[in-house]
């Protein structure tokens, strides 16, 4: 993903009807940060990284019984 370039810098340029400002000077405003990096990660970037996780459920019975260790629960055990 590192080497993707980021589908939201080009929006960052952009100045806004009724606005002399970018996205970006608004975002650089309002968080006073000197400059911005748009960058893709998990977290922001679901259409490159849909599907890109797995959960698995199941019991706590059946879970001992095959020698897993839970690292969570969803509720009362």
């Amino acid at each position: 993903m590192a080497k993707l370039e980021a589908s939201f810098a080009r929006m960052g340029l952009m100045v806004f009807q009724g606005s002399t400002e970018s996205f970006d000077d608004m975002c650089r405003q309002a968080s006073r940060a000197s400059r911005l990096e748009h960058v893709h990660h998990a977290g922001n970037s679901s259409g490159v990284v849909d599907g890109a996780s797995a959960l698995l459920l199941a019991s706590l019975g059946y879970a001992r019984a095959h020698g897993l260790v839970p690292f969570a629960n969803s509720g009362d055990r």
